[in-house]
């Protein structure tokens, strides 16, 4: 975002950011994915760091050409302006933003606090040594007409070698109970594996999970073929009550 608006999670300093990102990549296997599509987590840095590490560890980019994220947000928003981090600046893609812009509108406050994206771009810019990127947002609140037609827009915007990548988080309970987030997870996970959409919504909904409207919107826009388990976790995160437990996860399609 515009420079007087800092970083969000990431106004820490460039050389303890490299640092931690660092530890994350670690000796991570390098599986060279084609991927087409990919699951990733958000939240604190050092609770998500390991899962996205792995997952874009394992996207092979070089035969990438766009980047477009999907994130839940109030409206069909699209910003065009140049987002900046520690690790330096990264520019929209003007020439995606003219091929969508005609069922989303140019809002730059709706990404003002939109930290799903912001913590994504610094762990492609540990990837990658230049890229530009379209970020949208898409309310979980819109009707299946909508949603066909902005599957339909993105398909006509983007390629086989566009990557879309979707921050999306997994069920949620209150207490430290991994067990029954993994198993709340399982059939949501299975859904997307089978890209059983109305199966998925039905699980999501009922756990009120964010970002599900664009996760829909992303899988049915791309020609998929395969799906990547890269790595499920559950954290737990104390609050001023008792906690909760929460999945993330890292997958690929391909």
């Amino acid at each position: 975002m515009q420079e007087d608006q800092g970083i969000g999670y990431h106004s820490q300093a460039r050389s303890s950011l490299l640092e931690s990102l660092e530890g994350f990549f670690g000796d991570l296997r390098n599986r060279k994915l084609e991927a087409k599509l990919a699951i990733v987590a958000y939240g604190e840095l050092d609770d998500i760091g390991k899962v996205n590490a792995e997952v874009y560890h394992s996207i092979d980019f070089s035969k990438i050409r766009k980047i477009v994220f999907l994130t839940e947000g109030k409206e069909l928003a699209y910003s065009s302006e140049t987002w900046n981090t520690p690790l330096g600046k990264v520019d929209t893609d003007q020439g995606l933003v003219e091929k969508i812009r005609e069922e989303f509108e140019r809002n730059e406050t709706a990404f003002k606090d939109n930290f799903e994206i912001e913590e994504q771009l610094i762990f492609l810019q540990y990837r990658l040594d230049e890229f530009e990127f379209l970020p949208l947002t898409i309310p979980d609140e819109a009707n299946q007409e909508k949603v066909s037609k902005l599957v339909e827009k993105l398909k006509e915007a983007t390629g086989p070698h566009d990557l879309v990548i979707v921050p999306f988080n997994f069920a949620k309970i209150n207490g430290e109970e991994k067990e029954k987030v993994v198993q709340k997870d399982h059939e949501i996970v299975k859904a997307l594996e089978e890209q059983d959409i109305k199966k998925f919504q039905k699980e999501a909904e009922e756990e009120e999970l964010s970002g599900r409207k664009a996760l829909e919107v992303g899988i049915r826009s791309k020609d998929l073929e395969r799906f990547h388990r890269i790595r499920h976790d559950v954290i737990f995160k104390t609050d001023l009550e008792k906690g909760f437990s929460v999945g993330i996860g890292g997958f690929c399609y391909t």
